[in-house]
């Protein structure tokens, strides 16, 4: 299979998968490391909507930290944007950290690390970010988009073809690109005869003369064969297991070119973010909840993420006191 490069990927061809060894290779990724940090109600900061709201996990990229949920997320996932009550289930912590980890790493790699700029940054909730004919693309939980089809002879009804995990219009040197990004936390298996029908030929229409970039955000055993073992990744020389390969020979064809970038470098894993928001969602709701605790000298410390929120001290046997940990100054982003 020849591809032509230059054509398919532009100015991000140097992230592309190439040959090597009868198989396919990586040779860059973004090179971004990252950390977050876990704050517990009483020492959380501030977040975007006032002195009510608390950044419970903050996502920090080349000194730069941006909030990835806060207290304000609860309320707003327990009704769709109509204001009708849905379900919270734990996948959706996952997924909703997993799309936003990958979207402020995307949107600092491609601000900090390449010469392009960005366009059309308009995320506010509601915005519609582009339409023609009958196909509508809005913002629905920022920054996550919907792509909408008109239902026909039913004027303002529409139907969801597919929710879009993340979206960047990029320009460099006069020409544009659409990356759409995808955070998967489950594996790669894509049906991408629908993601053609659903998500890539409606993108088309909307943008006619835009290079398409699908960049998938997952973890590293579902990319490559040395999976998290950054030894054996060197050994096997960066190769890409059999499905990454398939969904990339897929768009190619279609005149569609992929990235694909692993979820490493955090210092706390998916799991352990998911874990932490159930606490504090309980917290929140007065329901039971189990903790992790520091007992040293008399004291037990209870830890909700990377700082207490409540200290236990025994005075006399069988007896203990709580207090709350010293107040830290509240500030904002």
């Amino acid at each position: 299979m020849d591809i032509d490069y230059s054509a398919l990927y532009g100015i991000f061809r140097e992230y592309a998968p190439f040959k090597l060894d009868g198989g396919y290779s990586l040779k860059r990724w973004q090179g971004l490391h990252a950390g977050c940090k876990l704050h517990p109600l009483e020492d959380a900061l501030f977040g975007e909507y006032g002195s009510l709201d608390r950044n419970l996990i903050l996502f920090s990229v080349n000194g730069h930290r941006e909030p990835v949920f806060s207290t304000a997320d609860f309320v707003r996932l327990r009704e769709d944007e109509y204001g009708n009550p849905i379900h919270i289930e734990k996948s959706n912590f996952a997924g909703i950290i997993a799309e936003r980890v990958a979207w402020v790493t995307t949107h600092s790699w491609l601000t900090t690390y390449l010469p392009g700029t960005l366009t059309g940054e308009d995320y506010e909730e509601g915005h519609v970010y582009a339409s023609c004919d009958d196909i509508v693309l809005k913002v629905s939980f920022s920054p996550r988009l919907v792509l909408l089809k008109q239902v026909p002879d039913r004027i303002g009804s529409y139907d969801v073809l597919t929710d879009i995990d993340g979206l960047f219009a990029y320009n460099y040197g006069g020409k544009d690109y659409l990356i759409v990004q995808e955070a998967k936390t489950d594996g790669l298996s894509l049906g991408l005869d629908d993601k053609m029908e659903m998500l890539f030929d409606p993108l088309r229409n909307l943008f006619p003369s835009h290079t398409l970039i699908y960049l998938i955000y997952s973890d590293m055993d579902s990319i490559y064969k040395g999976g998290n073992d950054e030894d054996l990744r060197r050994r096997v020389s960066n190769q890409l297991k059999q499905e990454p390969i398939r969904v990339f020979k897929y768009l190619a064809e279609n005149d569609i070119g992929t990235l694909f970038f692993g979820y490493r470098g955090f210092n706390r894993s998916l799991a352990a973010m998911v874990q932490h928001l159930e606490v504090q969602q309980k917290l929140m709701n007065h329901e039971k909840v189990i903790v992790p605790a520091v007992i040293e000298n008399g004291t037990i410390t209870l830890m909700g993420g990377d700082s207490p929120f409540a200290i236990l001290r025994q005075t006399r046997p069988n007896i203990w006191n709580s207090s709350p940990p010293a107040n830290k100054k509240k500030s904002r982003k």
